[in-house]
């Protein structure tokens, strides 16, 4: 906001040529600049729309082609199942002689061999308990005994899945694994299972078909129907914990289309589609800088052909400007020495009719501004220092201080102490009142408004009860002369002296964010809505009215003293009391501050 205001400043303190030229060049420039962003914004969208178009294409024959892989895949797991002699094997129970072993081998090992892609190859007899294991890493079929059914990983997932098969995914970031395909071979007749079959396959037939000619290298990705990450062909991008940030983007869309996605900081174009059994989603991510890049070049030109054309057109105008506001720099040159301080000179017109009218009119302003200055500044000055001084007048009987000063050393020869004591503190609040400076301490406020409850305390005794509580850090913060002392008075007036009953009065200092909060309250009774309201308007006058030392009097002290930032609070209830708030401005040195006097 600091820096908005400095510019403005500086906006007005240039001449009008440079004004205009300024305006206009900078309605030129933005006009240019929202066209070029438009078209590249319109462009963006049309290559969004058409790189989603055609990478969907490319993306269905992906798709096509993975699901004929799958389904390759669910065929080769019943590749023994359908070959009578190890359904034979599998079928009768018996145990595993070396006949029956070599049979099983022999067939398992053919059947590895016959994919590349097949990282193991695991065969559960179930009836045998017998298990046959072949690996790429070692092409020996090996056997082992198990306990049953249950002790075999993914057995019971896959005797509850639809089908009896399960594809589970594995992780592949050694890059020799992909899916786990698990299949259960059930006997038709009785529903009973014969044996299970768990095939793990590599990524490398997700690796070629994420390979692209189409010249914007993606990012494919396959999702399973749990929502699992089940292929990435870059992991750094695309992984299971970037893959949140995909599915959200995704959430509610249909089974096919694009979406904008933001992944490791930088901007992508996904491009989706489901298979028809809903049991894969395959994703290709595209990053959003080598789409744009061929209009970013096309953008970076346009703004330069934009550049140009804005300092030639600067140019062109700037020198039709100051050709028109010539006229105008002579009356400036004329006007300097007004701008200097004297409003006695007069400014000579010329040029033209406009500038005529115009030095006519800053003559008859500088005029009245030497009238008013005359007029009313130096007339208000001095109201303000003889309202000042009419105000302290109000409080000034110092004519009074000698004859007390006699009268307490009498009362001190008589042996009449509390006479004594009363005539010195009436003495001290009246050398207050004369000699004190218009800010005091708060801590010498409240010891002149101590003796002044002392004295109204002998008069009148038990029906006056008082408190006063003030932070003693708030003791050096400097407060107007009289001021706590007036709302004390204000309370005893108007709630002790018309009243036979026992009055309270409780005076309180403390720190209200930027402002020290005076609070007097007492239990007198108080005011109706009519008198408070009249109070109140009494106490926004300019001018104090009266002789006594009331609101509207310390009022118009603190509009004198503060310049209309100390405010006086009144609040009021019938038959309840008498609040009134003192809200004085606090200086960065900690005290109460006030205008230069």
């Amino acid at each position: 906001m600091h820096i908005l205001v400095r510019v403005k400043e500086k906006f007005h303190q240039m001449t009008v040529v440079k004004q205009m030229m300024i305006a206009i060049t900078l309605i030129v420039f933005f006009s240019f600049t929202a066209i070029t962003v438009f078209n590249y914004q319109r462009t963006i969208d049309i290559i969004n729309r058409q790189q989603s178009d055609s990478n969907l294409e490319i993306l269905d024959l992906k798709k096509n082609n993975y699901v004929s892989y799958m389904n390759q895949l669910e065929d080769y797991t019943m590749q023994l199942r359908y070959n009578d002699q190890i359904f034979n094997i599998i079928n009768s129970g018996k145990p595993i002689d070396y006949s029956a072993y070599s049979t099983v081998s022999s067939l398992l090992r053919n059947t590895f061999l016959s994919r590349n892609d097949v990282v193991s190859y695991q065969f559960y007899l179930l009836k045998s308990k017998t298990c046959f294991s072949i690996s790429s890493s070692d092409f020996n079929v090996r056997s082992f005994p198990f306990g049953s059914a249950d002790e075999i990983y993914l057995y019971r997932q896959t005797y509850a899945a639809k089908g009896n098969y399960l594809t589970f995914r594995t992780e592949y970031g050694d890059g020799k694994k992909f899916l786990t395909i698990c299949r259960l071979y059930i006997n038709i007749s009785n529903r009973r299972p014969l044996a299970f079959v768990k095939i793990t396959v590599d990524d490398s037939f997700c690796r070629n078909l994420s390979s692209d000619s189409s010249g914007v290298q993606g990012i494919l990705g396959i999702i399973d129907q749990d929502g699992k990450l089940a292929f990435s062909s870059d992991g750094n991008v695309l992984n299971t914990n970037s893959l949140p940030l995909v599915a959200s983007a995704l959430s509610g869309k249909n089974s096919k289309g694009s979406c904008s996605v933001q992944l490791s900081g930088e901007e992508y174009l996904a491009v989706f589609s489901d298979t028809e059994d809903g049991r894969w989603k395959l994703i290709r991510l595209l990053p959003q800088d080598v789409l744009r890049q061929p209009v970013v070049n096309t953008r970076n030109i346009s703004l330069l052909l934009v550049l140009v054309a804005f300092i030639i057109s600067a140019g062109v105008i700037y020198a039709l400007i100051r050709a028109q506001l010539r006229p105008l720099q002579m009356l400036a040159k004329q006007m300097q020495n007004v701008g200097r301080g004297d409003f006695k000179t007069k400014v000579q017109g010329g040029g033209s009719a406009e500038v005529n009218n115009l030095a006519e009119q800053f003559n008859r302003m500088t005029e009245q501004i030497d009238e008013l200055i005359q007029k009313n500044y130096v007339a208000e000055l001095h109201e303000k220092i003889a309202q000042m001084k009419a105000l302290e007048a109000q409080v000034d009987p110092h004519f009074l201080y000698n004859t007390l000063q006699t009268i307490s050393t009498e009362a001190v020869l008589s042996g009449q102490k509390t006479i004594q004591r009363m005539v010195e503190s009436l003495a001290s609040l009246l050398r207050y009142s004369v000699r004190e400076k218009d800010l005091v301490p708060v801590g010498t406020e409240l010891k002149h408004v101590r003796q002044y409850l002392f004295l109204q305390t002998a008069r009148f005794e038990d029906r006056l009860a008082y408190s006063i509580d003030a932070d003693k850090a708030l003791e050096e913060q400097m407060i107007p002369k009289i001021s706590i002392l007036s709302l004390v008075e204000n309370s005893i007036k108007h709630g002790l002296e018309n009243s036979c009953e026992l009055i309270s009065i409780a005076v309180q200092v403390r720190t209200s964010n930027d402002f020290l909060r005076i609070t007097v309250t007492d239990n007198g009774k108080g005011m109706t809505e009519e008198r408070l309201a009249e109070v109140r308007s009494m106490t926004e006058l300019d001018n104090a009215e009266g002789s006594s030392i009331g609101l509207p009097n310390l009022a118009a002290r603190l509009k004198i003293l503060y310049d209309g930032r100390a405010s006086l609070l009144i609040s009021s209830t019938p038959g309840t009391g008498t609040r009134v708030d003192l809200m004085i401005p606090l200086s960065q040195k900690g005290g109460a501050s006030c205008i230069d006097r």
